[in-house]
């Protein structure tokens, strides 16, 4: 069952009657498909108006007509619409409000609101105007103060949590789909305290629409995998690009022009490299602790073709990280590499300019990631946080420049591997 949002999440920009079909979201459409979910609510916060019902009444009739089975439209109307006079004089006053709004669960199904102005229209051929300040006062009004008052970040999360005390024992599964991160913020809160209180609740993914043809997708189980991930974990296949790294300089560097002189000096870097993932692949489920890498490695030490900040490097790995918790397998998804690759390499540079600005920025990107994969991110390199830590300017960004170069390496990568 999907609990789809609207506006710039399957419809991109109002436009009047007739339904403009180029503004639809027909990738995450697709995508939907592709996954069998078929069912679905329009979970969206509308005031009722009688241009935005025909609105939503035509995007039904297209999901429809696409094979989509559409159950109703859930809004933050249905949460008070039934006795929200109750609330008019005394809401603002009471102390009570997780109480009296979870109370009012049982009075109002979701998608009533939306159900009956409908009926309206069809009956009177407009809405009224009782209706719509009705609307007005539930939703922009009480609704932002219950949901503040319950620390809420938006008025999603209370739908949701309306939507699960009617929801048929038949549904296991959920995806809530949206654009904005205010509501997957206020979703995972939810799912937070219902894990706390231990409520029987359905599994609950969410998809974050970044643009039209583009978004992430986060699941439950992927969520629990990564739970315990810390930056320890990325130690060694950071120290891998970097190794790497080092042999594509040496690669390109005059003293090793000649290319019997390359393999010469490179060798012991790559023989390096192959002993440290030989290591932690015989210690998939215990703790390795690369004592034959880290005698190579000081034999390495020993030899000026090695620039000094990856020497240095080495050393704080062998002497500080080295000995880490069994790997996780999330760790070697491709979207993951990707985003390690960049860290190692603003990290690591062995350029000395604006080194304290590419340490920031590499903590940036390591934090954004960790959080992703804690958040049960399908694919790191789309998840919003993520994308604004690799687009993050450490210089000239007043200057006008577009994208930056984290952001554009890694696109690129993901483009080339994942032909996208």
């Amino acid at each position: 069952m999907a609990l789809l949002d609207v506006d710039d999440t399957l419809y991109f920009g109002y436009h009047p009657p007739p339904l403009d079909e180029k503004r639809i979201n027909l990738d995450l459409l697709l995508a939907l498909k592709e996954r069998k979910i078929t069912e679905l609510y329009l979970f969206t916060d509308m005031v009722m108006e009688d241009r935005v019902i025909a609105h939503r009444q035509l995007l039904i009739e297209f999901l429809r007509s696409q094979g989509f089975t559409v159950h109703g439209v859930i809004t933050p109307n249905d949460l008070l619409w039934g006795n929200y006079l109750i609330y008019k004089d005394s809401a603002i006053r009471n102390k009570n409000s997780s109480v009296f709004v979870r109370n009012s669960f049982k009075k109002n199904q979701p998608g009533i609101a939306f159900d009956e102005a409908v009926r309206e229209i069809a009956n009177k051929k407009s809405l009224s105007t009782a209706t719509r300040n009705k609307s007005i006062w539930i939703t922009r009004v009480l609704i932002p103060y219950f949901y503040k008052k319950m620390d809420y970040k938006q008025a999603k999360g209370l739908m949701l949590e309306h939507f699960l005390f009617f929801l048929p024992d038949k549904v296991k599964k959920i995806v809530l789909i949206d654009d904005r991160c205010s509501v997957l913020d206020s979703v995972r809160q939810f799912m937070q305290m219902a894990h706390l209180y231990q409520f029987d609740i359905p599994a609950i993914d969410l998809i974050h629409v970044l643009k039209k043809n583009r978004g992430s997708y986060y699941t439950h189980p992927l969520a629990a995998q990564a739970t315990g991930i810390t930056a320890a974990d990325f130690s060694v296949s950071i120290i891998l690009h970097t190794i790497e790294r080092e042999i594509q300089r040496l690669s390109t560097s005059i003293l090793c022009f000649n290319m019997g002189h390359f393999e010469k000096i490179a060798a012991p870097l790559i023989n390096l490299k192959t002993l440290i993932q030989c290591e932690l692949d015989e210690h998939q489920e215990t703790m390795p602790t690369y004592k034959q890498s880290r005698s190579l490695f000081h034999s390495l030490k020993q030899v000026n073709t090695f620039h000094p900040n990856f020497l240095a490097y080495l050393d704080d790995f062998y002497t500080y990280g080295a000995i880490v918790l069994p790997q996780n397998p999330l760790l070697q998804r491709a979207d993951v590499q990707l985003t390690l690759k960049e860290i190692s390499r603003l990290r690591h540079d062995t350029m000395q300019y604006f080194f304290s600005g590419k340490k920031v920025k590499a903590d940036l990107i390591e934090n954004a990631l960790m959080h992703a994969l804690r958040q049960g991110a399908e694919d790191v390199t789309q998840d919003d946080e993520v994308q604004r830590a690799l687009q993050h300017h450490r210089i000239f960004g007043f200057f006008g420049y577009k994208d930056a170069a984290a952001l554009v390496n890694v696109e690129q990568a993901r483009s080339a591997k994942f032909n996208y």
